[in-house]
């Protein structure tokens, strides 16, 4: 039980108690009025006794919608890790090609065809290589945020619907007889 179910409670049989000791009949039209305002009372407890598990299963939802996201976030990350791996050797595989190609090509030709291709084939390589390592840095980066502001919007759109309604109490505060703060359940009701 909550605090908040637990002081409705009793302030409900606190009513009780205080009225019989001041000689209210019960079964008269006053006594009537303090059974009924002691079963709004309980009835008020059992509602923030809902509420309450409500809302522990929405908060327990939204950690399992954003544990699944990290737990993608890994998956992609460890994925991104894999291909940077891959890309590395395919690198290396080609840097080893690309010698054996130059070695044979130096061979066959004069010297001076040689160094002009040699120039510009190595030219166009580096050009190539750093091409191709520039998009695959932006493509991963672009993929982790993603998955980040994804999650951080999911998130956010899911809590703005549990913040709502302790918004709309605080401004729609009411201040009771004995001083103290009450928030109406229209304030806490969601707009859904």
């Amino acid at each position: 039980m909550s605090a908040a179910s637990n002081e409705l409670r009793d302030s409900a049989i606190a009513l009780r108690e205080a009225a019989w000791r001041e000689g209210v009949e019960p079964d008269g039209p006053l006594g009537i009025w303090v059974r009924s305002l002691e079963r709004t009372l309980t009835a008020q407890s059992a509602l923030a006794e809902k509420q309450e598990a409500g809302l522990l299963g929405v908060v327990k939802d939204a950690k399992g919608v954003v544990a699944g996201q990290v737990e993608a976030l890994k998956k992609a990350l460890a994925l991104a890790e894999q291909q940077n791996k891959r890309a590395e050797t395919a690198l290396r595989q080609s840097e080893v090609d690309r010698e054996r190609l130059l070695n044979h090509t130096v061979d066959e030709m004069t010297a001076a065809v040689t160094a002009k291709l040699n120039g510009a084939l190595v030219l166009l390589q580096q050009r190539y290589d750093r091409q191709q390592r520039l998009g695959s840095a932006g493509l991963m980066t672009a993929i982790v945020l993603g998955l980040f502001f994804g999650g951080y919007t999911l998130h956010a759109y899911l809590w703005r619907f549990e913040t709502g309604s302790v918004e709309r109490c605080l401004r729609q505060t009411v201040t009771g007889s004995d001083g103290a703060s009450y928030c109406p359940l229209s304030a806490v009701k969601s707009d859904l």
